[in-house]
């Protein structure tokens, strides 16, 4: 064993690894960088995406509100002729009754 600290056989090959080692440990960690950095890149974007999904759930929202009062409008209109017909009819017959209920 004494031999093998000056002559070993397998020395250049534990050299070997174990720079192949510290190369493969230096990849790991740039690939860990740009892993990471991709991450972060994604997270960004989707917080991004967020904001701009409820600025478009929001504007929805009150687009839906527009059309659901452009909806209603005509049944309002109508509301309001028949309203008024029937205050006519009214003030025509207190009228009527007014004068004394004669026809002629």
């Amino acid at each position: 064993m004494g031999d093998c600290a000056q002559n070993c056989p397998v020395a250049a090959r534990v050299e070997n690894l174990e720079s192949q080692a510290e190369e493969l440990q230096a990849q790991n960690s740039s690939s860990h960088k740009e892993i990471f950095s991709r991450l972060n890149a994604l997270e960004k974007a989707g917080a991004v995406q967020e904001v701009y999904y409820t600025s478009i759930m929001s504007k929805l929202d009150t687009l839906t509100q527009k059309v659901e009062n452009q909806e209603q409008k005509p049944a309002r209109r109508w509301e309001a002729a028949v309203t008024a017909l029937i205050g006519a009819l009214v003030g025509a017959v207190a009228a009527y009754l007014l004068v004394g209920g004669r026809i002629g």
